[in-house]
């Protein structure tokens, strides 16, 4: 077996059903919200970077939040009301402070999750899970990630909750997270080849490593690597290389890496003797072939 007919065969393949899935969840939420302008899908599933099966989403909900200020100061941005605070639709997710009726992220992850909470009876499993909560709909059988987020008017970015805080906002932008792996997969830069290579080591890091990389943090590791440490004329073989080579030189197990609109630092916590063991496994049987790589790869 060859690179191109693994790729087909672990890339996802209920993509229909998921749509209809998600579609129908989204606007379930929308209609029981009156804070809840609109909504968006994001994460791999959107970069088109996901492996099969599709059993996660990561949705972006708009909150309506007219007649309301950013405050930002020392790199911590709030929002807060500025008008008509007894009357102002996000008055109940605030948190009085300095005289200031300032919008709690928390209290709007949660309202998500409870309008979900109450209208799946097949919500088995629910956590907060840093910016969003993160809830399981067995019927469906997929975990939903749900973010609140808000546009800030003359800017290229979004607010989402920061995930150490009750009342810190952090910039964001999934519209530039895609762009950017679709600028390097083109066919002028790595001639469709990056996604491809962000698929077989999401495979690895799921089958075969033992201590879990994050699948965005993974993703700007392998976009990073290439950028870095390998050119377009590479063969699928050298570039996982040269990406094994990179992600074994900057794994660490406190680590910060930087997001692709390069607004926010992703803060995680890995194994790093665990993971860079798994990577000379990975690296050592690719020294061998295409198709003893997958054999590898597929093994239990």
């Amino acid at each position: 077996m060859k690179f191109e007919t693994f790729i087909n065969e672990i890339s996802p393949k209920n993509t229909f059903q998921v749509s209809i899935s998600w579609n129908k969840i989204r606007e379930t939420i929308k209609c029981k919200s009156s804070i809840i302008s609109s909504s968006f899908l994001t994460g791999s599933y959107s970069r088109s970077t996901k492996i099969d099966p599709i059993d996660d989403l990561d949705i972006f909900f708009n909150i309506n939040f007219s007649n309301t200020q950013i405050e930002n100061s020392n790199n911590w941005i709030k929002i807060f009301l500025t008008w008509d605070y007894n009357n102002h639709q996000l008055k109940n997710f605030c948190t009085y402070e300095n005289y200031k009726y300032y919008v709690s992220p928390i209290q709007l992850i949660n309202h998500i999750w409870k309008i979900i909470w109450e209208t799946y009876a097949t919500t088995n499993k629910h956590s907060r899970n840093w910016e969003c909560y993160t809830v399981n709909l067995s019927s469906y059988s997929l975990t939903i990630d749900c973010v609140p987020y808000t546009w800030v008017r003359n800017e290229d970015y979004l607010l989402i909750p920061a995930w150490w805080n009750n009342l810190i906002w952090k910039k964001t932008n999934p519209k530039v997270d895609k762009e950017k792996i679709d600028e390097l997969n083109s066919e002028n830069n790595y001639n469709w080849k990056l996604k491809w290579i962000i698929k077989i080591i999401k495979y690895w890091n799921k089958n075969k490593n033992t201590s879990k990389i994050k699948s965005y943090t993974l993703e700007c590791l392998i976009y990073y690597a290439i950028q870095e440490k390998c050119n377009k004329d590479m063969l699928y073989i050298d570039l996982l290389k040269n990406v094994l080579d990179y992600i074994y030189d900057n794994i660490k197990s406190y680590c910060n890496i930087i997001d692709l609109p390069q607004y926010d630092c992703i803060q995680y916590y890995v194994n790093k003797e665990r993971i860079n063991f798994k990577l000379l496994e990975f690296y050592k049987n690719l020294n061998i072939s295409e198709e003893h790589t997958i054999n590898y790869l597929k093994s239990n």
